[in-house]
């Protein structure tokens, strides 16, 4: 007489941290590995099939692809810290066994800013009129800029770059510098 012991599976697989986070510039390119999400099951010979369940934000799930076999997350598309900051998946990972054993961690990719976007004026023309008796030091006319970076990456300079003058006109060419960017 022989017994024959079937193993059974039970053990769910265990994610290897409790929480997975990555930091990546936003002009990182696509379909570069970004993690490695990892999980182990104390069942013998237990093959594990990984899958990014759902996300926070309706539109993180396009920017990455989940390889099922090696827990590697992968960059399918640019970035952009302006539209979203923060990625927050939810990846299960489950075995092959009867039943089937599952299990759920959170990943956090936190864009990083870059300097992307050139500073713009908010008029594309600006005009004044000055009296010759205005006194030396007198302001003629204020401009203004914008730029979609966040923090030190929007900072943004100006300074008169070139003048011609006519007759009756005195013309201005304003030069805006942010962050080794020029306009």
């Amino acid at each position: 007489a022989y017994v024959r012991v079937l193993d059974m599976n039970e053990h769910r697989p265990v994610f290897l941290k409790s929480l997975y986070e990555v930091r990546v510039p936003e002009d990182t390119s696509p379909w570069k590995d970004i993690l490695q999400i990892s999980a182990q099951d104390a069942d013998a010979n237990s093959k594990l099939v990984y899958s990014v369940h759902s996300s926070l934000h309706p539109d993180s799930t396009k920017f990455f692809h989940l390889d099922p076999k090696s827990g590697v997350l992968v960059m399918t598309e640019e970035l952009d810290y302006e539209t979203i900051s923060v990625h927050t998946l939810i990846v299960m990972v489950r075995d092959q066994e009867i039943p089937v054993k599952r299990n759920f961690v959170k990943v956090v990719i936190h864009v990083e800013d870059c300097n992307d976007h050139s500073p713009a004026f908010l008029s594309p023309r600006y005009e004044a009129t000055v009296s010759n008796l205005a006194p030396t030091g007198s302001e003629v006319i204020r401009v203004k800029a914008l730029d979609k970076d966040m923090g030190s990456n929007a900072d943004i300079s100006y300074s008169l770059h070139s003048g011609i003058r006519s007759a009756h006109f005195y013309y201005l060419a304003v030069f805006l510098t942010q962050s080794r960017k020029h306009l």
